[in-house]
């Protein structure tokens, strides 16, 4: 008699050692035998070659698993997929006003495209993206989506940065570098999509007048530093991803913990059927970023954080009206590997602060686990503020949700001459208490 779980596994074995035609042997006689398993269809929709097999496949699972969440992954990462191949790569959406066919710019205040020539405001309804997930495990082992590229790509020579500009113009100033030697490429294919991105809510008077306050003009600032209202401003959305999962730490030992709730998001979970004596400590962490990109650091991205990440609306092409956004850099498998490791470090930390984990020899640190993790790739405002000092280029970040400015507030004539007069009498008294017990 035929064993359903001996085809199923050895199609399994298969399809993730690259045999495609195996696979779908072992698979199909799997499916022969018990046409209502799931995963069969799911499997299958791996290996079949065309768009239609595997369009027919994911369908059938979630017939049978109408919640299974990778299945409906797969399903709109194929469609998606198809359309961009249909669309053509090197496509430019340019908005335009269906009164007068003028350009039109996003307004992130009216949530709306508006002419600039006839000012008709075309609203939009974005849903709340705060919590739109993805399966982590299922993109990384199919590896498939596009961003469908709005206006033009340019990419600055100077340093390097990736970019989207308004499709009017073929060069522009790079806002990471201030450099002009800027080139347009062709639409860069197979990337993942944002999932959701945060509006500015600062707008550029603001940020002159949070960096007057930042840095204050007066007779005691030194001659020669730079106005606020004459700083050369760039908004621009940066690329990050975001993870969610939940941490799990196993541990041993003579005292053991008993089930405990310190918050809402970590518990000491205890295993009564565990062979040894043991507990578990668990995490959850939501939302936690890392940067995609390499045009800035991560400590001068991270000097103007926290975001407002629960006040992410959905992405959409026209959102980027008129607009620059940076593309991404860092790839999702990349990107993942980095906040597996920090998400550790985050949970061994937050353990160490309730005083579990006393000794190292308890912890089994390589069976340490990040579980349902999900992800979404998201866009978030910077103000970027350029000015020269001293003959020095110099550039300040100011978050575009909430206004904080990224760098050390800068000290004023008056506090830098007080500080070098403390120096020198701190360096007097020393040579004065070194003559008199040398003397």
């Amino acid at each position: 008699m035929y064993d359903f779980n001996e085809f199923l596994g050895r199609g399994i074995i298969a399809a993730r050692s690259g045999r495609p035609a195996e696979a779908i042997k072992y698979l199909e006689l799997a499916a022969r035998i018990d046409p209502g398993n799931p995963r069969v269809w799911l499997w299958l929709a791996t290996v079949v070659k065309t768009f239609a097999q595997k369009q027919e496949c994911l369908e059938k699972a979630l017939k049978l698993d109408p919640s299974n969440l990778v299945a409906k992954t797969l399903l709109e990462r194929l469609q998606e997929k198809a359309w961009l191949e249909n669309r053509g790569p090197k496509d430019v959406v340019i908005f335009t006003c269906s009164s007068c066919a003028g350009k039109q710019r996003f307004d992130p205040d009216l949530i709306g495209l508006v002419c600039e020539y006839c000012k008709r405001v075309e609203h939009l309804l974005l849903a709340d993206a705060s919590n739109a997930e993805s399966d982590l495990e299922a993109s990384l082992y199919h590896n498939s989506g596009n961003w469908a590229v709005i206006e033009s790509q340019v990419s600055c020579k100077a340093c390097g940065a990736n970019i989207f500009a308004p499709a009017d113009r073929n060069t522009l100033a790079c806002p990471f570098c201030d450099s002009d030697e800027v080139i347009v490429v062709p639409a860069t294919p197979d990337l993942i999509p944002p999932t959701a991105i945060g509006l500015f809510m600062i707008h550029a008077e603001d940020v002159r007048r949070l960096l007057r306050k930042w840095w204050p003009i007066s007779f005691l600032t030194p001659i020669g530093t730079p106005d606020p209202y004459t700083l050369s401003l760039t908004p621009i959305y940066l690329p990050f991803w975001t993870f969610d999962g939940r941490v799990q730490i196993p541990c041993k030992g003579q005292d053991i913990h008993s089930a405990q709730e310190y918050s809402n998001i970590d518990r000491v979970v205890t295993l009564d059927d565990w062979p040894e004596e043991m507990y578990w400590y668990e995490l959850d962490i939501d939302d936690y970023l890392v940067y995609a990109a390499h045009s800035l650091t991560e400590e001068k991205v991270a000097g103007v954080g926290p975001f407002l990440l629960k006040s992410l609306l959905e992405y959409r092409p026209a959102v980027l009206a008129g607009w620059q956004a940076e593309l991404y850099q860092i790839a999702l498998e990349d990107a993942a590997v980095q906040s597996q490791k920090q998400m550790r470090d985050l949970a061994f930390n937050t353990a160490l602060r309730h005083m579990l984990f006393m000794e190292p020899n308890n912890m089994f640190a390589d069976e340490v686990r990040v579980l349902n993790r999900t992800y979404k790739l998201i866009l978030l405002p910077i103000w970027i503020a350029r000015y020269h000092f001293a003959n020095r280029a110099y550039m300040v970040l100011v978050n575009g949700q909430t206004g904080k400015i990224g760098e050390p507030k800068p000290l004023t004539w008056l506090v830098r001459t007080l500080v070098f007069l403390a120096g020198l009498g701190v360096l007097a008294l020393v040579l004065w208490l070194y003559h008199f017990y040398a003397g």
